[in-house]
């Protein structure tokens, strides 16, 4: 029998041994993608999650098991890639905001097995130890006037950027001890922060500034780089990102909603821009997904991406799920669920009405 295939609109996701593991923005479900050959099957679903839209916002790579970072989910989700069991870490917090419901902001590692969380709609940032589970739970870190949108961790110290928030805040992680210290630049600016170890600098991703801003740990001073001409398709004359990563000698900033991707060079401080076309009218906003090589998704889209250093280029494909029969059966069941107990949803997988129809009729 042959089945359909859909375009899986991603999510998040991680890269493992070869293999990129991605969620679906759309439901409960997970997926493993095949560069090679360019084969997308279904994995599992996260059955503690119900099957509704925008569950994660980001996941973590450690050694064999891939942290799935609630954006509306409810738990934290630790999958193991090599035997799918999913362990669940329930989230314990109080809403700042209630108007999105998204939970944290983004997500990152420090000591090699620690893993911290920021807050955005919540008060609590998390820092669990991956090796033992224990969670530790800082709690009033946000609120509705002061939040943050990303954390780098130096010397023992979480430094949390400012999103709203009028000045930084640095958390020791030993016991907790908070600090706030001056920020010079303005709210909403820049997004997220890049440590190069190496070089002894930490590089801030611009969400709204006409320049990259480099903080010098060695000279306690800030260096800039300033973009110089338009964002492909806007009037704009600043940088609007999200994401950034150092690969080699460069760091990549990505596109939140333009069609150009910028590589620039850690010691040389010159700006490279890709344009990749973009024939779609949504904003073109590209996550990087987990790994030691650079693979991004294009949220809320089947379109994965590939660096190719050699090359110096950026490899693109469209990502379908295979025909797949235990693909089709779980969202079989899953529509069945949802019709019988009246829950309005929207199935955003492909345009095949039939299983719809099919569970409706059932119903009667």
């Amino acid at each position: 029998m042959n089945y359909p295939k859909y375009k899986i609109p991603f999510a998040c996701g991680v890269m493992y041994q070869e293999k990129l593991y991605i969620s679906s923005i759309a439901g409960n479900d997970l997926f493993q993608y095949d560069w090679m050959t360019g084969k997308l099957s279904y994995f599992l679903s996260f059955d503690e999650e119900k099957d509704v839209e925008y569950l994660y916002r980001c996941a973590i790579i450690y050694k064999n098991k891939a942290w799935f970072i609630p954006q509306c989910a409810e738990k934290i989700a630790v999958v193991d890639l090599e035997t799918r069991n999913v362990d669940y870490i329930k989230v314990n917090y109080k809403w700042i905001e209630s108007r999105v419901s998204f939970k944290f902001s983004t997500a990152g590692i420090f000591e090699n097995h620690f893993l911290y969380l920021v807050p955005y709609d919540i008060d609590t940032l998390l820092i669990i130890n991956m090796l033992t589970g224990e969670v530790i739970e800082h709690n009033g870190i946000s609120s509705h006037e002061q939040k943050y949108c990303d954390a780098v961790y130096i010397n023992e110290w979480l430094y949390l950027i400012p999103w709203t928030a009028s000045s930084a805040l640095k958390l020791y992680v030993k016991n907790g001890e908070r600090k706030t210290f001056s920020w010079q630049w303005g709210k909403q600016q820049y997004i997220r922060a890049i440590l190069d170890k190496e070089n002894e600098e930490v590089w801030m991703v611009p969400a709204s500034a006409s320049q990259i801003a480099i903080y010098d740990l060695k000279g306690n001073s800030w260096n800039t780089i300033n973009y110089e001409g338009k964002l492909i398709e806007h009037s704009c004359d600043y940088i609007n990102s999200v994401y950034g990563k150092i690969i080699d000698d460069n760091v990549i900033i990505c596109p939140y909603d333009s069609d150009q991707i910028m590589l620039v060079g850690r010691r040389s401080k010159i700006i490279e821009k890709t344009i990749i076309k973009n024939k779609s009218a949504t904003p073109f906003f590209m996550k990087i997904v987990d790994g030691k090589e650079f693979y991004a998704i294009v949220e809320g889209s089947n379109i994965i991406f590939k660096y190719n250093k050699g090359k110096n280029t950026f490899e693109r494909k469209f990502a379908c799920v295979d025909n797949s029969s235990k693909f089709w059966n779980c969202r079989d069941e899953k529509i069945e669920e949802k019709v019988k107990n009246n829950t309005t949803f929207n199935e955003m997988y492909g345009s095949d009405l039939s299983a719809y129809l099919k569970n409706i009729k059932l119903c009667e």
